[in-house]
C-alpha cells in the first residue's frame, strides 16, 4: 500500500484527535461515569503499538477530500465507528486487547467494501421529470401533518434538558410503535427535515430552511429528540458548503471539529472544574460508542453455532433492549449501535455478511448516480444514510428513517440536465 502525503496528514490528524479524546477521558469521563463500570485506559506499549496500527488503517478509509458520495459512509464511519472502537472499546472489563482487535476487523471490512466495490455492467433508468419544488413541498406537508398528528397525543412537552428523557419515553408509549404516525414522525426527524435544511441551504430557500430548524426545535420540545437539531444543523452546514462548492474539504472540517471540541472541553473542565462539552459531546458520540460495540461484540463472542450463524434467539426480544438488560442493567434502554454488529447479533455471521453487501452495493449505486446525474441532492441521501449507519440498522435507517424515500425523490427531481435528456443509463 502506497504511503502518500494525504495519508501522512490524515494519520497525524487522527493521531492528534486520539490524543486529546483520551486526555479528556482521562480528566473527566472515567471518573464522572466510573459507577457505570468505565475505567482508565491502559497505556501499555502492546496497546500503542495496537492503537497505532488502527490509527493506519483508519487514516487510508478516510477520504481526505470529498469526491462522491460513498466519501461520506467513509468520512462518518471512520470518524465515529471505527475510531470510539480504537480509543474506547476497553472502557469496561468487557473484552480484552485480543477481542478489541476482532471487533475492529468485523468493523473494518465494511469498510473496505465500500471504498473497493463496483458494479460492472449495470444499468439503471433514471426518469428526472418532476419540478423539484412539487416534491419539496409534498415533504413539508409529510412532516407538517407528522406534528400535528404527535402533538395531539397528549405528550407533555416542555423545553426542560433534564425531562428530555422523559419525554422520549411517554412519546414512545402514546404514540407506539409500527403505526403510520410512529413512522411518519421517524422519517421527518432523521430524513425530511434535515433534508429540507440542507435544500434550503443549498438552493437558498429560506422557508424551507426556517421550516426544517423550526421542526428540529418543536421534536425537542415535544419528544426530547435533542439529535434532530443537531442533525439539521449539520445539514444545513453542508449545504451551505455544496452551494458554495466546499464541500471537498468536509473531512478536514470534521477533524479540525473534534480537535476543537476536545479542546473546548479541557478548556471548559480547566476553568469551571466539570465539563458539559465532555459530557454532551465526547461521551455520547465516541465513548458510549465504543462501550456499546464491547457490548455487542461480548453478546457474539458468547454466541452457541446456531446463534453465531442466525443471530440471537428471537424469544430474548429484541437485541438492542436485551444489551440494555443484560449489560445496562434497564430493560427499558435501547442500546443501539452500529448497523453491522447490530446485524451480526441480530441474524448472525449471514445477516452481517447481508448488511455489508447490501450497504456497499447501495453506496455503489449512489457513486454511479452522481458520476452520471450529477446531483447535488444525492449527497444528502448519502451523508445522511451514513450518518444513520452509526447507530441504526440498515433496513431501519433504509426504510423507517425514509432514506428509501428521499432516494426515491432524488431520483424523480428534475435537473438542468435533463433539458434535453429523459432517460439517462449509469455506468461507470
Amino acid at each position: 500500500m502506497k504511503m502518500k502525503k494525504s495519508n501522512i496528514k490524515n494519520i497525524l490528524i487522527i493521531s492528534v484527535s486520539v490524543f486529546l479524546l483520551r486526555l479528556v477521558y482521562f480528566v473527566q469521563i472515567s471518573e464522572s461515569n466510573a459507577y457505570l463500570g468505565y475505567l482508565p485506559l491502559k497505556l501499555d506499549a502492546f496497546n500503542i503499538f495496537v492503537s497505532a496500527l488502527m490509527v493506519i488503517c483508519i487514516a487510508f478509509i478516510i477520504p481526505v477530500k470529498i469526491e462522491r458520495p460513498s466519501d461520506f459512509f467513509l468520512l462518518f464511519y471512520g470518524v465515529i465507528v471505527l475510531l470510539s472502537c480504537t480509543i474506547f472499546s476497553r472502557t469496561t472489563v468487557i473484552i480484552d486487547q485480543f477481542g478489541a482487535i476482532i471487533l475492529f476487523v468485523i468493523l473494518l471490512i465494511p469498510a473496505l467494501v465500500v471504498k473497493k466495490i463496483h458494479i460492472f455492467k449495470y444499468k439503471l433508468k433514471i426518469v428526472g421529470c418532476f419540478n423539484p419544488n412539487i416534491l419539496y413541498y409534498g415533504l413539508v406537508a409529510m412532516i407538517a401533518l407528522a406534528g400535528i398528528a404527535a402533538a395531539t397525543r397528549g405528550i407533555s412537552a416542555g423545553f426542560d434538558w433534564d425531562s428530555m428523557y422523559d419525554r422520549r419515553l411517554e412519546g414512545r408509549v402514546r404514540i407506539g410503535e409500527g403505526n403510520l404516525i410512529a413512522y411518519l414522525i421517524e422519517m421527518a426527524v432523521n430524513g425530511f427535515a434535515p433534508f429540507l435544511g440542507y435544500v434550503g441551504a443549498l438552493r437558498n430557500k429560506v422557508f424551507f430552511l426556517i421550516f426544517s430548524i423550526s421542526f428540529s426545535i418543536f421534536a425537542f420540545w415535544l419528544l426530547g429528540v435533542k439529535a434532530a437539531f443537531l442533525m439539521t444543523l449539520i445539514f444545513v452546514l453542508m449545504g451551505f458548503m455544496t452551494r458554495r462548492n466546499k464541500l471537498q474539504h468536509l473531512p478536514a472540517v470534521v477533524s479540525y471539529g473534534i480537535i476543537f471540541i476536545c479542546l473546548s472541553a479541557l478548556g471548559e473542565y480547566a476553568i469551571y472544574g466539570f465539563s458539559e462539552i465532555a459530557e454532551t459531546f465526547v461521551r455520547r458520540a465516541f465513548v458510549v460508542q465504543g462501550v456499546l460495540q464491547s457490548y455487542f461484540y461480548d453478546l457474539i463472542a458468547n454466541f452457541n453455532l446456531n446463534s453465531f450463524l442466525f443471530g440471537l434467539d428471537k424469544s430474548y426480544g429484541r437485541v438492542t433492549f436485551y444489551v440494555g438488560s443484560q449489560y445496562l442493567g434497564n430493560p427499558d434502554t435501547n442500546a443501539n449501535t452500529n448497523a453491522f454488529l447490530y446485524s451480526f447479533a441480530t441474524s448472525g455471521i449471514l445477516g452481517y455478511i447481508g448488511a455489508v453487501l447490501f450497504v456497499g452495493l447501495f453506496f455503489s449505486i449512489l457513486d454511479k448516480f452522481f458520476y452520471s446525474f450529477k446531483s447535488k441532492d444525492i449527497f444528502f441521501v448519502a451523508a445522511v444514510y451514513a450518518l444513520l449507519l452509526t447507530e441504526q440498522a440498515y433496513t431501519t435507517a433504509m426504510v423507517s428513517s425514509g432514506v428509501a424515500v428521499l432516494t426515491f425523490i432524488v431520483w424523480l427531481i428534475k435537473s438542468e440536465r435533463q433539458s434535453s435528456i429523459k432517460l439517462m443509463t449509469i455506468s461507470r
